[in-house]
């Protein structure tokens, strides 16, 4: 909704103020300096805080914050080397905390930030009770700009995205990707009908469960996708932000792709290894701020280097696979014996040892 360089008075009223505590390293090696500047943002689908979350953000009223808090200072670290690691912004807790924060840093855009958000709200409650009409299930997946649901659909079921006013632009791209991909690629669903703010495609259930860490997608999944990606790229297409955890569902006939909001236009002759939906960011010289998907989302979904899972010939994938796999299932049976080894010496401890005894343990093993 707004970003605003902060001025020198603002940020030493900032410091002073806001989590004042938590404007220096650390835990990490370099501070990422006082406060620069302000983001107000609107989630008009906020999450209920629960569990563990719930522990240690007692004051928290919106999960969400948190996981783009956080998801945002683990993509920082995964781009920088581990001593150049900062933390680049803190959150406030609550919208309170928030009102709080724009009426002392930004009293000016006060009155224009809630008419705003009053627009907000009405339009994402005219959304909603849209989308809930027939709805079967509800679907919306975390950072989505559309509600969706499952909904009956002519005998079937089919998944209904609804669009707010300011997601009319990202309908119009997931459209023109179903119609362009749709006729090459079969991984892209259909679009079975579509509104002014709504869609209508086809629903996808997975048959086929995923291995899950620290096995990789099945081979022929990962042949299919790699074809699938080919072909994208072939047509235009860059498929930024496609996870292959997240937006690949296994069928016994195959693989199904879904989540086109991050995909953006690419030249057709873009090498597929070029292509920022595997490699990152073209512009390697752009800045720090260059998020590298393969090792942190392809490597361990396929167990391959990139230039092997697009262009190897399937027998020599299955031997860079078993070379890749080895170490990895070996790590992993490492650190299970070693869990469940720690949990047997518990169990034995709490029965051979008085609590007496093991008090006075705890103790000396906390320096106490």
């Amino acid at each position: 909704m707004l970003v605003r360089d902060l001025d020198d008075e603002s940020r030493g009223r900032a410091t002073r103020m806001f989590r004042g505590g938590d404007w220096g390293a650390v835990n990490l090696k370099i501070s990422g300096g006082g406060p620069a500047c302000v983001i107000v943002a609107f989630d008009p689908n906020p999450q209920p805080v629960v569990g563990k979350v719930r522990e240690t953000h007692p004051l928290a009223d919106n999960s969400r914050t948190i996981t783009a808090k956080e998801m945002t200072r683990k993509l920082l670290k995964a781009t920088l080397p581990k001593d150049e690691a900062y933390n680049p912004l803190h959150s406030t807790d609550n919208s309170h905390q928030a009102w709080t924060a724009i009426r002392q840093l930004l009293p000016d855009e006060e009155p224009k930030l809630r008419a705003k958000v009053a627009d907000l709200r009405q339009s994402s409650a005219a959304a909603a009770a849209t989308a809930a009409a027939g709805a079967v299930q509800h679907l919306t997946p975390y950072g989505s700009v559309a509600r969706a649901e499952l909904v009956d659909w002519r005998g079937g079921t089919a998944v209904r995205k609804t669009y707010g006013p300011d997601g009319i632009e990202t309908m119009e791209h997931d459209i023109a990707v179903i119609n362009e991909l749709g006729p090459s690629c079969p991984e892209i669903p259909k679009l079975l009908e579509r509104g002014p703010d709504w869609i209508v495609v086809e629903y996808v259930e997975g048959d086929v469960p995923d291995p899950g860490w620290p096995w990789p997608l099945p081979f022929w999944a990962i042949r299919q996708l790699s074809a699938f990606v080919k072909t994208c790229v072939a047509k235009g297409f860059d498929p930024v932000g496609l996870r292959p955890r997240d937006n690949v569902i296994l069928t016994s006939s195959g693989i199904r792709v879904v989540g086109f909001d991050t995909w953006q236009r690419c030249d057709p002759g873009t090498r597929p290894e070029r292509c920022q939906g595997l490699a990152g960011a073209a512009d390697r010289a752009a800045g720090p701020f260059v998020y590298d998907p393969w090792p942190m989302q392809w490597f361990p979904s396929t167990a391959l280097g990139l230039r092997s899972f697009l262009y190897d010939p399937p027998a020599l994938q299955r031997i860079k696979q078993a070379v890749h796999l080895g170490p990895r299932y070996a790590r992993w049976v490492g650190r299970d014996v070693g869990r469940r080894l720690k949990r047997l010496a518990r169990r034995i401890g709490r029965r051979a040892l008085p609590e007496r005894v093991r008090s006075v343990l705890r103790g000396v093993a906390y320096g106490r």
